[in-house]
């Protein structure tokens, strides 16, 4: 394999969002954080795939705040539905319907709903408030499916 990198950039219409924060037993709901992002705001996501000749590494940043990098050597398992990769700070899935991260400090799942068109959840927990975002992917970038290939090549699937 050929040294290359496939990188890019996601933008997902937030669709709703709650905050759910509890205060001595009882509940509260907001629509958001000041200042933070809101519905009609879009969650943005950087792919960067970076493959090399013996190794990789996948590299994910949003405007949340959460960035999440995994290598090769964090390569778990490989079957029709996903490539899984998991290190002691963060699990990354792909396939072909599912993208999906679990970082310390949140969790981003992608579905595929129609072609390049996805719906996107983000969850996060901070000491005493859970925040769920619900968006809107139109138009995946095709080098998504490139990546896929790439990735199952390597690992001997498909």
């Amino acid at each position: 394999m050929i040294s290359q990198e496939i990188s890019f950039n996601q933008s997902c219409k937030i669709t709703d969002q709650i905050i759910i924060e509890t205060n001595e037993g009882k509940p509260k709901r907001y629509k958001g954080f000041n200042d933070e992002l809101v519905i009609g705001d879009y969650f943005k996501t950087t792919f960067i795939f970076d493959f090399s000749v013996s190794n990789y590494s996948i590299n994910v940043k949003t405007n949340t705040g959460i960035d999440s990098s995994i290598r090769r050597e964090d390569f778990i398992l490989v079957n029709d539905s996903n490539v899984l990769f998991l290190n002691e700070f963060v699990k990354m899935m792909f396939g072909p319907n599912e993208i999906a991260f679990e970082h310390t400090e949140g969790e981003i799942d992608m579905y595929r709903y129609y072609k390049d068109d996805w719906n996107l959840h983000f969850r996060a927990s901070y000491f005493n408030q859970s925040q769920i975002i619900v968006a809107n992917c139109q138009s995946l970038s095709k080098k998504y499916d490139q990546v896929l290939k790439t990735l199952y090549r390597i690992h001997g699937e498909n």
